[in-house]
């Protein structure tokens, strides 16, 4: 009974990192689409700034979900096999992914108020021009 445990303990902490690196590798792979997408288009200085804003912010956000399943691994890990050298460890990393996540967190919400002030702008008057015209 204690190996089945184990190995459905160890499906879960394979599944999480994979989940996790599936949220960074999709949130890179997106932002290399749009920035393809937007030089093929050739999109005026407007349209640009806007796609890089909504790309760091969409980029961010993958990270930040990232990092969360990878925290959840390392808890795992640290439960599974519980030791004060593996808890010091899981606290340092769980620290510093806090700080990123504080960071990303600072970058998304700077994102959205720089979005929010784009919607309001002379910037989303001529895109909604430059749309009609292409279409």
């Amino acid at each position: 009974m204690n190996n089945f445990i184990v190995q459905i303990i160890s499906v879960i902490d394979s599944s999480f990192i994979i989940v996790g690196l599936g949220f960074v590798v999709w949130g890179g792979l997106e932002v290399i689409y749009q920035i393809v997408k937007a030089e093929i288009k050739k999109h005026y200085f407007g349209q640009i700034q806007k796609l890089e804003t909504q790309n760091r912010g969409a980029f961010a956000s993958k990270l930040n979900l990232g990092l969360e399943f990878f925290n959840a691994v390392d808890i795992i890990n640290t439960l599974q096999a519980f030791s004060w050298d593996n808890f010091i460890k899981l606290l340092t990393l769980m620290a510093i992914r806090a700080i990123l996540s504080f960071i990303l967190n600072m970058e998304i919400i700077s994102v959205k108020k720089i979005l929010d002030k784009f919607k309001g702008s002379d910037l989303a008057k001529e895109e909604a021009d430059a749309n009609e015209t292409e279409n």
